[in-house]
Formats: structure tokens, sequence, C-alpha cells
């Protein structure tokens, strides 16, 4: 079998998007997601992707990140996914850090406040 780039495109692939369990992953796989008492986190890979082609933003309860890479390689795409966010997410304070194609977004979680009267019966 002659090795052409397609036929070595076409392998790499396989190679790449097979899971230990030998299946396929879907695209849905390809972030991380963790919560702890303080804040939740999101790590998603955004190969190829730089500060400028990057767009995240929350509307309404929704968490959207947007990405375009401006230089188009095997690795890199366009990226778009929403996460809705719990009402104890602190949507003032997001952090959203870029490092070596990984992106990592923290939300911090605030105290919810509790609100208790007393309603008189007439």
């Amino acid at each position: 079998m002659t090795i052409t780039p397609y036929n070595f495109d076409l392998a790499l692939d396989d190679f790449l998007n097979k899971g230990f369990a030998g299946g396929r992953q879907t695209t849905n796989s390809k972030y991380v997601q963790a919560s702890n008492e303080n804040a939740y986190t999101i790590e998603a890979p955004m190969v190829g992707v730089t500060k400028q082609d990057l767009m995240v933003n929350v509307e309404g309860n929704r968490l959207i990140v947007k990405a375009n890479a401006s230089v188009k390689s095997r690795f890199s795409n366009n990226f778009h996914q929403e996460w809705i966010l719990n009402e104890d997410a602190d949507i003032s304070a997001i952090n959203a850090h870029l490092s070596n194609g990984l992106l990592t977004l923290t939300i911090p979680r605030v105290k919810p406040t509790v609100r208790s009267v007393n309603v008189t019966i007439q």
C-alpha cells in the first residue's frame, strides 16, 4: 500500500479519535467540567486558537464560547459550545485563561442569600 498524504491523514485521524475502549469519541467529550464548593471549572482544547480568535460571553444563564482559528490546520477548527449556568454562578467574576492550546474557564460560586419572612395570615 502506498502512503499518500490522504491515507496518512485518515490513519492519523483514526489514531487520534480512538478512545481507550476502541470506540470513537464524540466532540462533546473533548472538554472537561468540574466543580467544587467554590467554583465551576471548564477546560476546552483550543489548539491553533489565539486570544484574538476567541470570544467568551454570558447571555442570560448561558455561557457561550466561540473560536475561529485564524490559521487553519488539521488540528484547529471553529468551535462553538454553550453551557447552562446554575443560579449560584457569579457571572461578574468569570476568569478565562488560554495557555498552550487549553482554555480554562473558572466560574466562582456565590452563596445564595437566604430570604425568610413570616407572613401574617389575615
